[in-house]
């Protein structure tokens, strides 16, 4: 077989190639283009093939790349070719294809590299008088995520068709303003400053096209991401910000981290998906919040906190990221407690009893610590023992209460005892008296309103007559469920 060399063309002017990449075309016996509808096609004074027929009729830009590179491979059974890749060739994705396949199929590659088309627009923004500052963000249009990622501003290349300039602009606009400035650039068309809303409504689309979006102020942003949101922290805590946010410590912020994650959990039981996003930006902000903190006194920064979350994700699934077998959730659940115990350094039962944090809910925590201590067989078969016990921990309880002994040890037991029969029935107690406490407050609404409309108050009535209400109310849910 022959080879098949790939070289980037920059923004497809012959005055951006390399030398090299000059003259490896003009050496070429076979030369195919990404393009023809680039300047270089004319340029290189000779016969090329392109791949704009394959353009238009390529269902999606996965299939585009596929059939791209097995267009060079079969060309490449009978001679070299030399195949002009817009941009850079470690930055162009069908480049990245062609590697693939030639590789597989045993076919000889060589990379010559270009001239990036992000280098290749800001160039271009230069002679419009923009000058597009280091380190922008630069990516092509098809890679683009839709995500400002710096305080650069963005630039986008390769906009080859007004789909795809609408694709991009749909995705700005869930963080920026329709009336955001945006400079575009063409090797057809002079440079011109208009605004995202039109993006998609001009002309000269090509793979020399590139858009240009300047830095914008947090407080004109429509959407943010979790940089803005560490960029807002920061601002807080700096020694002009806001006096409560600079006062706060870890110690001082615990309780509103708690307080954030139960109101998680309501939006997620009355299935709200608004306030579930709106809930769960609380949480992260108090994340941001302690990142922010810690990396003030140099204890650990936002970094620390997504590299140890996901350093555990991918050692906790080995079924995943390694050569572990795991075809069942329990399986999963085995290796991950498994995994958990050997990370902490827990070595026998009551250590792994300790390691369940004692500020969690007591309902939770004694299914837990249950759950744990049942793993080295210290555990009913069933629930009916557990059911006895609960008996026992009753009387317990009542010899208590009639010797006039502080009955507080054994109502503990008691519910203690409770929890492990819930759990032995497959029940989560906190999830269940959680339940159980709106049932109540439901009859109580119900019976205080029975009461009122009868011209009465809870308060001037007696518990014979609330609890004729009360049975009432019972018996108005039992009908609705």
């Amino acid at each position: 077989m022959a080879k098949i060399t790939i070289v980037g063309i920059a923004d497809g002017k012959r005055e951006n190639l390399t030398l090299k990449a000059d003259r490896v075309i003009q050496e070429a016996k076979a030369v195919c283009l990404q393009s023809g509808e680039i300047p270089l096609y004319a340029e290189i004074g000779r016969q090329a093939d392109t791949c704009d027929e394959m353009f238009r009729e390529a269902e999606d830009f996965e299939a585009l790349k596929n059939s791209i590179a097995e267009k060079l491979i079969e060309a490449a059974k009978t001679q070299d070719i030399v195949f002009g890749a817009l941009g850079d060739v470690v930055q162009n994705q069908i480049a990245d294809a062609v590697i693939r396949q030639a590789k597989a199929a045993g076919i000889e590659i060589e990379l010559v590299n270009g001239l990036a088309c992000g280098g290749a627009a800001a160039a271009e923004a230069v002679k419009a008088g923009e000058t597009i500052p280091d380190g922008v963000y630069s990516v092509s249009g098809q890679a683009f995520d839709g995500l400002m990622r710096n305080e650069e501003g963005a630039l986008i290349y390769e906009i080859d068709s007004p789909y795809l300039a609408s694709e991009i602009k749909l995705k700005l606009l869930r963080q920026l303003d329709g009336q955001t400035p945006v400079y575009i650039f063409s090797a057809g068309n002079n440079a011109d400053k208009i605004p995202l809303e039109e993006l998609d409504r001009v002309s000269g689309y090509d793979y020399s096209f590139s858009a240009y979006i300047p830095p914008v102020e947090l407080e004109a942003k429509a959407g943010f991401t979790y940089a803005d949101l560490e960029s807002i922290m920061r601002r807080l805590r700096a020694p002009d910000g806001c006096p409560w946010d600079r006062e706060m410590t870890h110690d001082s912020l615990k309780r509103y981290l708690i307080e954030e994650a139960y109101e998680v959990y309501d939006a997620i039981v009355l299935q709200e998906m608004d306030m579930l996003y709106d809930e769960l930006g609380d949480v992260l902000l108090q994340v941001v919040f302690h990142a922010q903190i810690a990396s003030e006194h140099r204890d650990f920064d936002s970094l620390d906190v997504t590299t140890a979350v996901c350093a555990k994700m991918i050692n906790r699934h080995p079924h995943v990221f390694g050569q572990v077998k795991a075809d069942t959730p329990e399986e999963v659940l085995t290796n991950w407690d498994q995994i958990k115990k050997k990370e902490k350094g827990i070595h026998n039962y009551s250590q792994d009893l300790i390691d369940v944090p004692k500020a969690m809910p007591s309902l939770m925590r004694s299914q837990k610590v249950q759950k744990r201590a049942a793993a080295c067989g210290f555990d009913w078969d069933d629930y009916k023992l557990p059911l006895k016990k609960v008996y026992e921990e009753l009387e317990e309880l009542k010899a208590d209460i009639e010797s006039g002994k502080d009955p507080q040890e054994e109502m503990g037991d008691v519910l203690f005892a409770v929890t492990n029969l819930a759990r032995h029935l497959k029940i989560e107690a906190e999830t269940v008296l959680y339940n159980g406490v709106e049932k109540f407050i439901q009859r109580f609404e119900q019976m205080e309103s029975a009461a009122e409309a009868e011209g009465m108050h809870l308060k001037e009535m007696t518990l014979d007559e609330m609890d004729i209400l009360w049975e009432r109310a019972k018996q108005i849910f039992k009908d609705i469920d």
